[in-house]
């Protein structure tokens, strides 16, 4: 056949052109499909060439005219044009192609974290424009943690809104709430926010003293001064009950502030008018504390039971919502993780890593995502709102306790009791019979006072399975119910029966946060999994201590900057929040900046509110905010940077030498919200950590500060009916006197002797008070480092103490010099007699110096070398000076110095001393307390003589020594 009759027949035909390929794989490939213009005199016909995908065809890329071939096959004779239909169809799919890339792109671009944050950022905008700055901010706060080339546009809008809020003055309150996260976390945008949201709460206190006080109480957390911020926040809700007099949500707010300025019967007159009206406002559970307090049980029982089956409920729902919103965000995070798409997850590292390694970075990346998710921070803070009825359940079951007590009805006494333990089991939130109600019930026990059946129940569990699982968990409650002893045995029976390496970490860091001392906690913390941040700040925080007690701020500083970094990007719980917490208060330790002493109360306050009946917070919470009560009496009447140490009670002392002195200074700090603060959570760990003696010694030690008699003997009282666990404080004595360590501790305190050295140079150019405190420490530095064998110039001590007390006379620099000439005489007398040497040198570490006063009440050689001591007889005549200032303070120490010397003063000095309740007090506390050590047995041996109980005395001393206390 021709090509030109061909050509002549189709003129569109191609001759010689053949189609490609024309195989298929698995459904896909090039084929021939079709029939069409078919020529009957060649016999030929067209096919189109196409693109097949499940043998379907898809896209036509060529038309070509053959012949059938004898016995199957074809002739291609060329190409032709495709068809009006073929051309059509792929014209169509063409555009239904770029349609879908386009499709894909739109809806890959709109959202796209870039797209996403530009148009929350519009929105943000817009909702300014409308006066909705809460919204605006929280639009901001979102593009912030965006983490796209946006954040920066969001962080300034934010900035731009905190300066000045959109919308009404009710709205600064939401804006500010956004602004308070973020300074939480170091990422707030404008600096100084509690000074800029006071200005703005004051510009708006005169029209809308409402907005004012929402925006206050957002800040209140970062005030560098709570006693003002608190005077402000009273003042404007006084005007707003000036203005609705009978509004009984306003007077449950101004009592709240009333009961933090420690003005108890202020809140009580205010808040009786309407109690009955009461109801699930706080005010309810404040005036149910203030009957309980005065003894009123029925009337507390009246107020605080309502409340408590109002408000349960709902913080059994938080706490629901919070494991829900937890839950579904944790799921979230891991179906992107297995759908290897995760965001910043080092997929390589992963497949490269052990599988220990593999765990542990799947949970820090889902700590990581977790940290910032909204619908998890939203929902943990509506927990913590409701958690705040945790302490009138507390409450409750106490009330409930008292009255059982007082019934004389068995029965009633039965049903009571009953009423009181549901009360306390509410507040675990466990029921049913499994370990975990056992233990909360064991833990209930001990908190009503029955600790003896609440160890029963944990024996029980025991006995059924010793796994590590239970180990642990037995541990915790006794942890926290404060029998260190026994939960440090646990752990470490935990740790050495584990064979799994993961719950063998676990059992190291259960006995870890139970150290004995600094080395203990870093060598179980090194046994703990290494590549837990949890852990590593753990270790960074300990190494900051290590670093600090040998004097080297700087380490210091960066070690806990480290801990706080670490701590910052764990999510938010009460672990670790305390963790935090501690690692801001040792920074400001080291660093004296307030703003972290204002940080780590901040989040003290939040690790409480998620666990309201945490006894490790607490303790910490307790001793710690305490010190900004005595932070804030000394003011700026000292140095603390040029002595390069924070504020301490001891100082207090170097503000007042008169008693009407010391009276206004105890006014001052009974006031103070720190005060208050720390006496409420120690009271809490008085029933919630029976077995500790921790909270004992903090309130002891405030209602010695504040004069307050009558509590300082109730808690006297209370102590000597608790059989406490002082097994490390016994051990730590023992290695004491045996001179166990010596090494260690004379480089610990050759590194204080230095720093107060320092801190004395610097004191002497500066004011006179800060110059009697620099010495005050030295002088007790020196001591200290002579009980450990170091050298030291008494009369150099002596003479400083002179120059501190003629500088600036106070009770303070007096103890300093007394202690200096307490020193000298023992010293002296070591020269000069050698049987008082004999015995000073096996009573150095129990006796030290008060073998001067104790030579002084027993006839002999001994005595009469004392009397003939110059230091010895001018300690008399400032005992006979502190008497005329203050002779209701008289102690039997006094005393003794007074009869020794034949003061005329000495018979009205005893009369004094055994009626000074307070000195009484504090004697039966230190029994209970701490009846190993020889300081509680010297107290005890002078009353009893002043009692005319000689032969009771020298008893006392007999049976020191018959504990292994080295006696003379």
């Amino acid at each position: 056949m021709r090509d030109d009759p061909l050509k002549e027949r189709f003129p569109d035909l191609q001759p010689g052109k053949r189609p490609g390929s024309l195989s298929t794989v698995n459904g896909f490939g090039m084929g021939l499909v079709g029939r069409r213009d078919d020529d009957p005199e060649t016999g030929t016909y067209v096919v189109t060439h196409v693109f097949r995908a499940l043998f379907i065809p898809i896209l036509a890329v060529g038309a070509y005219r053959v012949a059938d071939a004898q016995g199957g096959g074809w002739y291609c004779l060329g190409k032709v044009p495709l068809s009006p239909f073929a051309r059509v169809w792929n014209v169509v799919l063409a555009l239904i192609v770029v349609g879908a890339i386009g499709d894909i792109w739109w809806n890959s671009h709109t959202h796209s974290p870039e797209y996403l944050a530009g148009q929350k950022l519009k929105q943000a905008d817009e909702a300014a424009a409308a006066g909705h700055g809460g919204e605006a901010a929280r639009l901001c706060r979102e593009v912030m943690d965006s983490k796209t080339s946006k954040a920066d546009e969001g962080r300034t809008k934010l900035a731009g809104f905190i300066e000045n809020p959109p919308g009404a003055p009710t709205e600064a309150a939401p804006v500010y709430q956004i602004a308070a996260d973020l300074q939480r976390e170091n990422r707030c945008p404008v600096p100084d926010l509690f000074d800029k949201g006071t200005a703005l709460a004051t510009r708006h206190a005169a029209d809308d003293p409402a907005a004012a006080l929402a925006l206050l109480e957002v800040i209140a957390a970062f005030a560098p001064d709570p006693a003002a911020e608190l005077a402000l926040r009273g003042d404007l809700l006084e005007k707003l009950l000036a203005r609705h007099p009978d509004d009984p949500k306003i007077a449950s707010r101004l009592a709240t502030v009333y009961e933090e300025k420690g003005e108890r019967q202020k809140c009580e007159k205010l808040l009786a008018p309407f109690e009955n009206r009461l109801g699930t406002l706080d005010g309810a559970a404040l005036l149910g504390r203030i009957h309980s307090a005065a003894g009123r049980f029925d009337k507390a029982h009246e107020l605080l039971a309502p409340f408590v089956a109002a408000r349960l409920p709902a913080l059994r729902e938080a706490e629901q919502s919070f494991k829900s919103a937890y839950s579904a965000a944790e799921d979230r995070v891991v179906a992107t993780l297995k759908g290897g798409k995760a965001p910043g997850f080092d997929y390589g590292r992963y497949e490269r890593a052990q599988k220990a390694e593999q765990q542990t970075m799947i949970s820090a990346y889902i700590d990581d995502q977790l940290k910032d998710d909204a619908s998890l921070r939203g929902a943990r803070q509506k927990l913590m709102a409701e958690r705040g009825v945790v302490g009138a359940v507390v409450d409750l079951g106490l009330v409930q306790l008292q009255r059982a007590q007082g019934m004389a009805d068995p029965a009633a006494r039965k049903t009571e009791l009953e009423a009181a333990e549901k009360t306390f089991l509410s507040v675990r939130g466990f029921a049913g019979e499994n370990n975990e109600y056992r233990l909360s019930l064991g833990q209930v026990y001990y908190w009503l006072g029955r600790p003896d059946e609440g160890k029963k129940l944990f024996d029980a569990i025991l006995r059924g399975a010793k796994t590590t699982a239970n180990l642990l968990m037995v541990a915790h409650v006794l942890r926290e119910v404060g029998d260190t002893t026994a939960a440090r045995k646990y752990a470490e029976e935990a740790f050495n029966q584990e064979v799994d390496g993961a719950l063998k970490h676990a059992a190291a860091h259960s006995r870890a946060v139970q150290f004995t001392d600094l080395d203990d906690e870093i060598l179980w913390l090194g046994r703990c999994a290494p590549t837990s941040r949890e852990i590593q700040a753990s270790l960074a925080q300990a190494r900051g201590h290590r670093a600090e007690r040998d004097g080297n701020d700087a380490a210091a500083t960066d070690h806990y900057r480290q801990a706080v970094r670490i701590y910052s990007e764990l999510p938010d719980n009460s672990a670790t929040l305390n963790n935090s917490a501690l690692a801001h208060f040792a920074l400001f330790r080291v660093t004296l900046d307030r703003a972290e002493f204002t940080r780590g109360a901040d989040k003290l306050d939040r690790s409480i509110a998620l666990n309201p009946t945490s006894a490790v917070s607490l303790l910490n919470a307790a001793s710690l905010v305490s010190d900004s009560a005595a932070r804030d009496t000394v003011g700026k009447e000292v140095d603390f940077r040029a002595l390069k140490s924070p504020p301490a009670w001891e100082v207090v002392a170097y503000l007042y030498r008169t008693p009407a002195e010391r009276a206004a200074v105890a006014d001052r700090i009974a006031k103070h919200p720190g005060f208050v603060k720390a006496r409420a959570y120690a009271e809490k760990l008085l029933v919630l950590s029976p077995k500790r003696d921790d909270p004992y010694q903090v309130l002891s030690g405030l209602f010695e500060q504040t004069y307050d008699v009558a509590a300082l003997k109730s808690l006297a009282a209370r102590a000597s009916k608790i059989e406490f666990d002082l097994g490390d404080d016994v051990r730590k004595y023992q290695e004491y006197l045996a001179g166990k360590d010596e090494a260690k501790k004379i480089e610990e305190s050759r590194a204080y002797v230095t720093r107060t050295t320092e801190a004395l140079t610097a004191a002497r150019a500066l004011d006179k008070r800060t110059f009697a405190v620099a010495v005050g420490r030295y002088v007790r530095a020196k001591s200290a480092a002579w009980l450990l064998g170091q050298p030291v110039d008494a009369d150099e001590l002596v003479k400083l103490a002179d120059e501190a007390h003629t500088a600036a006379p106070s009770a303070g620099a007096e103890s300093t010099l007394q202690t200096a000439l307490t020193l000298r005489a023992h010293l002296a007398l070591i020269r000069d007699d050698a049987g008082y040497a004999a015995m000073a040198k096996r009573t150095h570490r129990s006796f030290a110096t008060s073998l001067v006063g104790y030579s002084l009440t027993v006839d002999g050689p001994h005595r009469a070398k004392a009397l003939q001591n110059a230091d010895v007889k001018r300690l008399a005549v400032m005992a006979e000076d502190d008497f005329r200032r203050e002779p209701d303070r008289a102690t039997a120490n006094a005393w003794v110095f007074l009869k020794a010397i034949g003061s005329s003063l000495a018979n009205q000095a005893g009369e004094k001393a055994k009626a000074n309740e307070l000195a009484r007090a504090r004697s039966e506390l230190a029994r209970a307390t701490a009846p190993y050590s020889a300081g509680t047995a010297f107290d005890e041996y002078w009353n009893l003589l002043l009692a005319g109980k000689d032969a009771d005395a020298k008893k006392v001393i007999t049976a020191l020594g018959a504990k292994g206390v080295p006696v003379p």
